[in-house]
């Protein structure tokens, strides 16, 4: 009998001890799973309204139906050497897709078009939104789980998921570019306290260049945004050694 009261004793500890290494692991790594919870919710937001994949309607409306798509249509022409970079005759009779690439267009994620159908690309910007919406969870995971090591993971997810579904990503997501600058706002913000911390501008200078290089429209509010924050941190950080 005493026997017995030991073996339960010994997996009693050892269910404990799984459960704590289990837990700890889902605390330094939670920023792994946020984007899989994040692509579920939006497949069955998907499921739930017959929207692609699994019906044939697209997410488009609005900035996204009537200018998104049409210039991811002229990249992908100019991806395939079928239109000029510097000077494209496909809009308003001619002109350089500089600006426009810079505005709209200058991230990763629109070289992907190249491997889409162009009668396909109404129905694939649901899946960019998708992919867009997974990076976001993930830097804003990553964010929570290095600014506050000791958070609970549940806490972590309930956070990142108010920030990946928040009002300005589900009423602005037709301009799909901004949605860039919300995955990179976290690690931004991240550099900024690395800058202030550890005296380390590198991040920081990654950040903001490369925000910049995604939309500088949103960027300007984002350095507007850096100013305050910066100015707020030495008001309240001037007496600390």
């Amino acid at each position: 009998y005493g026997f017995e009261l030991d073996q339960k004793g010994y997996e009693k500890e050892r269910l404990l001890k799984i459960y704590e290494n289990t837990k700890s692991i889902l605390n330094r790594f939670v920023f792994f799973l946020l984007p899989i919870i994040t692509c579920i919710i939006f497949l069955l937001i998907c499921k739930a309204n017959d929207l692609y994949p699994f019906g044939n309607y697209s997410i488009a409306w609005c900035d996204m139906k009537q200018q998104v798509i049409p210039l991811l249509n002229s990249f992908k022409d100019i991806l395939e050497g079928k239109q000029g970079f510097s000077y494209n005759l496909s809009h308003a009779g001619g002109m350089s897709f500089f600006s426009v690439y810079f505005f709209f267009l200058s991230s990763p994620f629109s070289y992907l078009v190249v491997f889409i159908e162009k009668s396909l690309l109404p129905n694939f910007v649901n899946l960019l939104v998708m992919f867009k919406l997974m990076v976001i969870s993930f830097t804003f995971s990553y964010y929570v789980s290095k600014k506050y090591k000791n958070v609970n993971c549940l806490i972590n997810i309930a956070l990142t998921l108010l920030y990946t579904f928040s009002i300005y990503t589900l009423m602005y997501y037709q301009n799909i570019m901004w949605l860039d600058i919300v995955y990179m706002f976290p690690l931004l913000i991240l550099s900024l306290d690395h800058l202030l911390e550890k005296n380390k501008f590198i991040p920081y200078l990654i950040c903001i260049t490369t925000i910049v290089l995604f939309n500088y429209y949103i960027s300007f509010m984002v350095i507007c945004f850096v100013i305050f924050y910066m100015g707020l941190q030495f008001i309240f950080k001037k007496d600390d050694p």
